[in-house]
């Protein structure tokens, strides 16, 4: 959708891929139900393992897609995980494990049972599946701004790297004249961990992790705490949705990427940023409520 009240005062149109309207409220469950339909109907009854430590932000789309597919699902989550969190997670029919460190998929299999044991074991972020079910993202984008001004770039957090790489993959490949860029808090900014929102970890921790990630960049753009809450409540006075800090760095960015690019050659050009409503924690929010 097309965002008029951060519109900015050079050449540029803004624009927002809602992704919070998905029942998961983030592009996950794309991944999550792609992954899940390439299992045989036949063999749909052995369910599917994944390992959600670390990512416990995908686990509620994998969760939905579960639901979807009716499909039993074991995700393994680590023990910062809250106990709200979890007992949505089983509300939505999955069963959950917890543990202290990211574990192999041979490692959970071995908890298991006989049966469980054969089941296929997925890690997101090195499943192909799941990255194309979210690559779908980027052929949307496509086709919804095919018919407005030229598309120069699409903005996604640094920290959902699955999104990030996933849309970066498919641009680069299928329209490789748009630019992929991933948004980051600087490190000297005061941290957003006040409120709803869980707090932001180092960015550029993992950027170097795989070759894929590092090729699905175009560029990086790294914003202050103040420009991350101003986008906050510009995507709230547009929509009416809280949004989490990673949609919240996507649309600072692509507002501070427009303000130093802008031209004066009289011609329009779309930005694109990728947002959620996943990663709001509102039970933080109302126990920091209670102890004032």
């Amino acid at each position: 959708m097309k965002s008029h009240r951060a519109d900015p005062p050079v050449n540029y149109k803004f624009f927002l891929k809602r992704e919070e309207q998905q029942v998961s409220f983030s592009a996950h469950v794309r991944g999550a139900y792609n992954r899940m339909s390439q299992v045989p109907p036949e063999e749909r009854w052995r369910g599917i393992v994944f390992s959600a430590v670390g990512y416990e932000k995908y686990a509620k789309a994998i969760a939905w897609a579960s639901r979807l597919l009716q499909m039993q699902v074991t995700i393994t989550v680590s023990q910062a995980m809250s106990a709200h969190g979890i007992k949505e997670l089983r509300s939505l029919g999955c069963a959950v494990v917890q543990t202290f460190h990211k574990v192999s998929g041979s490692q959970i299999g071995a908890t298991l049972s006989s049966v469980q044991d054969q089941v296929p074991h997925v890690e997101p972020l090195a499943d192909p599946y799941y990255l194309a079910g979210i690559g779908t993202v980027g052929l949307e984008i496509l086709q919804q701004t095919k018919e407005g001004p030229l598309l120069e770039a699409v903005f996604c957090s640094l920290q959902d790297r699955a999104t990030l790489e996933a849309i970066g993959i498919y641009l680069n490949r299928f329209a490789p004249q748009v630019k992929v860029i991933g948004v980051g808090l600087r490190q000297k900014s005061e941290p957003c961990d006040q409120g709803p929102f869980k707090p932001l970890p180092a960015i550029l921790r993992e950027i170097t992790a795989t070759s894929h990630f590092i090729e699905a960049l175009s560029n990086t753009v790294l914003v202050d705490t103040s420009d991350v809450l101003k986008a906050i409540a510009d995507v709230f006075g547009e929509t009416r949705v809280v949004v989490d800090l990673d949609s919240a760095l996507a649309v600072a960015g692509m507002r501070q990427y427009a303000t130093k690019n802008g031209m004066s050659d009289g011609t329009t050009r779309s930005l694109v940023a990728v947002t959620s409503s996943v990663d709001v924690a509102f039970d933080s929010f109302m126990d920091s409520i209670r102890v004032g």
